[in-house]
């Protein structure tokens, strides 16, 4: 009955405010002109504006990473391998990336900038505060064509640097998936064009009728699956994996190079393949 009673009472109250309507009413009028008006600023839905501290929390999107890969620097074919004593460093440009490695600190890697001018027969490299300085001659090593100097956190490395040696070892006995390889040529190469630079394949095997799988690997460690036709190269898919995932598909302590991939490893394994299709390597070799 609550109901009715409240509807009862506003319909008498609408009545008296017609008929104080119809009487010329004027105070009457403008109190409902107010009251209409609040109601409606009332229903009015509010305008928000991100304050200051919310725009500066709001989630950035990175734009991708699009990597310089020049053939050469100062006329040294890449991948260059950079090292020093006093104390012990390594390093490299490979792969669009410079690398910087310490005995006991984080790994240093930051992507090769566009190639300055090279004045005086030196080139400075300046990306995400890793400071490298290439020059040739002034190193007495015999395989290295260029003298080195990295400033990174107010310490300073000093060394030589030089194309990388290649190494060939005895493959011993390839994993079986080896034997795909020549057969499945247009399924990988799709799917390393799919990726978003240079991989390994970690893993090849048959799926359904007239298609392969594979495991991709990049310079980091992480892990792709890739799906595609063996004669077309049609891509059926491609997806991020986890290392745990990888591994199902594991066989053997080899990965596989594609020729002109943009990979690179001083360490070649023999293997029967013809070498204009690629070379297998030891798995985590870079």
């Amino acid at each position: 009955m609550t109901g009715i009673r409240h509807i009862s009472k506003f319909m008498i109250g609408a009545v008296a405010a017609s008929a104080l309507a119809a009487c010329g009413g004027t105070d009457t009028e403008e109190r409902a002109d107010t009251s209409s008006s609040t109601a409606q600023a009332g229903n009015e839905r509010p305008v928000v504006i991100a304050s200051d501290t919310e725009s500066v929390t709001a989630p950035v999107i990175e734009e991708p990473v699009v990597l310089n890969m020049p053939d050469e620097i100062l006329g040294v074919d890449l991948p260059i391998i950079m090292s020093g004593t006093e104390p012990f460093w390594s390093g490299s440009f490979e792969g669009g990336w410079i690398t910087l490695d310490r005995p006991g600190l984080p790994l240093i890697e930051v992507p090769i900038p566009e190639l300055p001018d090279a004045g005086n027969g030196r080139m400075r490299f300046n990306a995400e505060g890793l400071d490298v300085t290439l020059a040739t001659g002034g190193c007495e090593a015999a395989d290295s064509e260029l003298s080195v100097t990295v400033l990174f956190e107010d310490a300073e490395y000093v060394g030589c640097a030089g194309m990388a040696t290649i190494e060939v070892r005895d493959g011993g006995e390839l994993p079986l998936w080896y034997q795909l390889v020549p057969s499945s040529i247009e399924a990988i190469d799709a799917c390393l064009e799919a990726a978003d630079g240079p991989r390994f394949v970690r893993a090849l095997y048959p799926r359904e009728q007239g298609t392969v799988g594979m495991i991709l690997v990049d310079g980091v460690g992480r892990y792709e699956e890739c799906g595609a036709e063996v004669d077309t190269g049609e891509l059926g898919f491609f997806d991020p994996v986890s290392s745990e995932q990888a591994a199902v598909w594991f066989d053997g302590d080899v990965m596989f190079a594609r020729a002109d991939s943009g990979t690179s490893c001083n360490i070649q394994l023999s293997s029967p393949l013809d070498a204009s299709l690629g070379q297998f390597h030891p798995k985590g070799c870079r």
